[in-house]
């Protein structure tokens, strides 16, 4: 996972699926878009909060560059765990929050949450009518966290490009692409080893800043 990066005892074989993560409200909030939604949380600095599974979580970075990005005030309230966020969100006690597609689905389905948007470039076929940041009109926001095949240090290269060629092999099976699909994990591109740690660095470039200015501590 993307947690890993920064282990530098291993090797990162490849980048596989990403885990996307959507932004939801309470429906008694009553913000039927993204942009109504930017627009209240702007309004009212301070007033407003976002629930995370805790401090330095994917969901709380997400949740605080979207506030940053917006140039809204909100308070961060964070949890341990997942499960918490979603009882308070689904009580209407918080906000928003960001988290996975496989988590939030039944929630939005049943209409007990409201998606508004996906943080990535392409919709999901798990959640189809749920637009895109960029097509609910907020352009440059991405984020999402992913998954990488690793082997330890000093693997011999053979066997790391054997591994490679073998796992884009079994992704690009149209049962198991389908079957990722439908629980919310995408496949990304096949990259090559040097892809995935370009990709990497690419990543742990934009980031780190990032969580370095959330002021992220872990518990």
């Amino acid at each position: 996972t993307a947690e890993q990066q920064g282990r530098a005892r291993q090797f990162v074989e490849a980048i596989r699926t990403w885990r996307p993560l959507v932004i939801v409200t309470h429906p008694s909030l009553n913000v039927a878009n993204l942009q109504q939604l930017i627009r209240l949380l702007r309004d009212s600095p301070g007033k407003y909060n976002y629930g995370s599974a805790g401090n330095g979580t994917s969901g709380h970075i997400a949740c605080y560059l979207f506030a940053d990005m917006i140039g809204a005030k909100v308070e961060h309230i964070p949890y341990k765990g997942t499960g918490p966020v979603m009882t308070d969100m689904l009580a209407g006690r918080l906000t928003y929050t960001f988290d996975a597609p496989s988590v939030l689905a039944p929630h939005i389905q049943s209409g007990g949450l409201k998606a508004h948007a996906i943080a990535t470039p392409a919709r999901l076929a798990l959640l189809p009518d749920v637009p895109t940041m960029a097509e609910a009109g907020l352009k440059g926001y991405e984020a999402y966290s992913w998954n990488a095949f690793w082997a330890p240090a000093g693997t011999p290269e053979p066997i790391l490009d054997k591994l490679n060629a073998a796992v884009i092999k079994v992704l690009a099976d149209p049962a198991i692409r389908e079957q990722l699909d439908k629980s919310g994990v995408p496949i990304m591109p096949p990259y090559s080893r040097a892809e995935a740690a370009r990709f990497m660095q690419a990543e742990s470039d934009k980031w780190v800043p990032i969580v370095r200015a959330s002021g992220a501590r872990v518990d």
